[in-house]
């Protein structure tokens, strides 16, 4: 049984491993001979491309929503909430390892019909700024409270919640990694230039939105439309309804970007079936994927609400950026046997290699650290939506964040990787804690009925993965093959050698 475990626990905590070439790529050491993806994608393509992904929905339709519902006037708060969560998890993503020319056509007339709402709109809201009169707050009491935060602080950070979509479009740039030409710099540089675009547009377009028209009366389908109209500004109403025409045609091209090659980098390591990796011999494009992938969209798209879908896109993007996180502390703190410190005593701060006592001690601690940020979200979500504040519970929520903020002063004080790589993220573990905090609140913030719909995606993930993934993986075949010609005891021999030193060492 125990054996049966541990072959398990290796199976899920392999990695592959990549071997970098004159130009500084870092190729797979197993991809072998088969179809590449063509290197045609530029700075100016990646920066356009995130852009298209993620302006859409988030402008012409998600600031309305959020602004009447959830956040009201501080909306933009939201907003920008959510950028700093997106900005850590971008910056940790970075620290882990075709249609361009129609995206960035309908993207550039996108951003024109957002500039042109910011200016307009800003102009109108300059000259004639609604106000209320008595009646009007009399009657809309049950809208919030008023001012700057009608729903509170509790409303902006549900608001964050849900804006989480409007940056999603990111990964659009890092899934074309293998497309992209000097990866190394035009992938990290054009993330932050997307951002700060995307940034920009969002809470440009969210100020004057709730300057030109209440946020009780904004419309939640077709908000910038129906504000203008309400202005009596008819025609500005039609510039912007084709411009989101273009807008979303934009998003829906680049969101057919990212899916299908994560299907075909899945597909080529057979965690899914290999023909889902077959590239179109001309235009060098995973087209099996992209095929498959856009009809699956397609039928949910037509059966399910936006809201539903929204909420389903941030709880999925948080949870992967939080994996990063993690991800980004085990790398960090993880040993490597061929260059490993004979540890006597423990692992100490100055040593220069993480050791494979630390690096158990490390994977102990973020254990640790995830689940005491779990209560922690889980304890302060339900004191915001109650508003009952137990002694119990302040006790509670104190004593897990005094542990949460233990466990990462002893990561830091244990010894970590210095293996060079073109980009290590500063301040760890502090800012994979932070991102890890920031995204398991807000995944806390959005509605049960969301949470119980991921829960069944993701055990619907993990039968596929255990039904055919496991059993088909590329490295479970290397790993097979190697094993059939060395023995399990020999399969490390450095290990050994250096554990016999060690323990010769101490001996002595």
């Amino acid at each position: 049984m125990f054996e049966r475990i541990n072959s398990i626990s290796r199976r899920l905590s392999r990695r592959k491993t990549y071997t970098e070439n004159e130009d500084g790529d870092l190729l797979e050491s197993h991809s072998g001979t088969g179809p590449k993806l063509l290197r045609i994608l530029g700075l100016f393509d990646l920066t356009f491309l995130g852009i298209g992904s993620t302006l859409g929905v988030g402008i012409y339709v998600l600031a309305g929503s959020v602004a009447k519902d959830l956040a009201g006037p501080a909306v933009c708060l939201s907003f920008l909430v959510a950028a700093i969560a997106s900005g850590i998890a971008v910056i940790l993503a970075i620290g882990v390892r075709s249609t361009a020319l129609f995206t960035n056509t309908f993207t550039i007339l996108n951003l024109s019909v957002v500039m042109f709402v910011i200016t307009a709109g800003a102009a109108y809201a300059k000259s004639e700024n609604w106000i209320l009169s008595t009646n009007e707050t009399v009657s809309i009491k049950a809208a919030g409270i008023g001012g700057f935060l009608p729903y509170g602080i509790s409303g902006v950070m549900a608001g964050a919640a849900k804006c989480f979509f409007g940056f999603v479009g990111f990964d659009s740039i890092a899934a074309a990694g293998e497309e992209a030409k000097n990866p190394k710099r035009n992938i990290p540089l054009s993330i932050v230039l997307t951002l700060i675009v995307v940034l920009a547009a969002y809470v440009g377009v969210s100020i004057v939105l709730t300057l030109m028209i209440p946020y009780y009366a904004q419309d939640k389908d077709t908000p910038l439309v129906h504000a203008f109209q309400q202005v009596g500004h008819s025609w500005a109403a039609w510039i912007v309804t084709v411009g989101s025409a273009f807008g979303l045609t934009a998003s829906l091209l680049g969101a057919m970007i990212p899916m299908p090659r994560v299907v075909y980098a899945m597909a080529k390591d057979g965690l899914l079936l290999r023909c889902l990796a077959a590239v179109h011999p001309k235009f060098k494009t995973p087209f099996t994927a992209t095929v498959l992938t856009g009809s699956v969209a397609a039928i949910f798209a037509m059966v399910t609400e936006l809201d539903s879908l929204v909420e389903m896109m941030s709880i999925g993007t948080l949870l992967a950026y939080t994996l990063v996180a993690v991800s980004i502390l085990i790398l960090r703190y993880e040993g490597n046997p061929a260059k490993r410190s004979i540890d006597l005593d423990g692992s100490l701060p100055w040593q220069r290699e993480p050791t494979q006592a630390s690096s158990r001690q490390s994977k102990f601690a973020i254990t640790i650290l995830c689940l005491l940020t779990v209560v922690f979200c889980l304890i302060l979500a339900s004191i915001e939506q109650s508003q009952v504040y137990h002694a119990g519970l302040i006790i509670l929520l104190v004593s897990s964040a005094i542990s949460m903020l233990g466990s990462v002063l002893f990561l830091s004080f244990l010894p970590r990787s210095i293996s060079t790589v073109y980009f290590m993220v500063p301040l760890v573990p502090l800012i994979p804690a932070i991102s890890i905090w920031i995204n398991v609140y807000l995944m806390f913030q959005l509605s049960l009925a969301t949470w119980l719909r991921f829960v069944v995606w993701m055990a619907v993930g993990l039968l596929i993965y255990g039904g055919y993934g496991m059993g088909h993986s590329t490295l479970e075949r290397e790993a097979a093959a190697f094993s059939t010609f060395m023995p399990e005891e020999d399969t490390s021999p450095l290990v050994n050698l250096l554990a016999s030193n060690e323990e010769s060492y101490q001996n002595e």
